[in-house]
């Protein structure tokens, strides 16, 4: 699986400068291929290049990935796309997420937090709460459970005036 292109061999989507996270990140995904004997393909890399160039928090789909590599030249399918985003899931570099029943959306997995989600608009709000992490332990503790992760989603309505009201299924992301 190779992806052809009309850009240069090296992916321009790579900083010079990558910051201590993405460095890990890129590290984990390839300690996962080689455990798993497989390549990290150059269409893998430049899939994993895309999302580390996102801005913390960003939520994107498989197809949105597509388009917006099609754009910059890169002829990557979209099923080659889905897979490369499938391992990086599984080795826990992406999280994924259906916060409306339509689409799913990946993110890259810096660190934990959890989210708000507007089911009028879709505005996605992440939020981190020691407290409500500190109870996830003791309740898993008392009812005899290990906890290894979880994932807290909470659904409502913003409260924000201007609040565009989309159509169920409209990803929309206003910060």
């Amino acid at each position: 699986m190779t992806a052809s292109s009309t850009k240069s061999a090296e992916s321009p989507l790579k900083s010079s400068t990558v910051p201590d996270k993405k460095q890990l990140l890129r590290k984990k995904f390839q300690q996962f291929i080689n455990h798993r004997q497989l390549k990290n393909t150059k269409s893998r890399q430049i899939v994993l290049d895309y999302f580390l160039t996102l801005k913390s928090g960003h939520h994107e789909s498989a197809e949105n990935v597509y388009k917006s590599l099609s754009k910059q030249g890169y002829k990557i399918g979209l099923a080659t796309i889905y897979r490369a985003i499938n391992l990086m899931t599984e080795a826990k570099v992406l999280e994924h997420h259906t916060f409306r029943q339509s689409s799913s959306v990946y993110e890259v997995n810096y660190m934990h937090h959890d989210h708000l989600v507007c089911l009028d608009c879709g505005l996605i709000k992440e939020f981190e709460d020691s407290a409500i992490e500190a109870r996830q332990l003791a309740i898993s503790k008392t009812l005899g459970f290990q906890l290894e992760f979880h994932k807290l989603e909470l659904f409502g309505k913003c409260l924000t005036p201007n609040c565009s009201q989309l159509p169920n299924g409209t990803q929309f992301d206003k910060g």
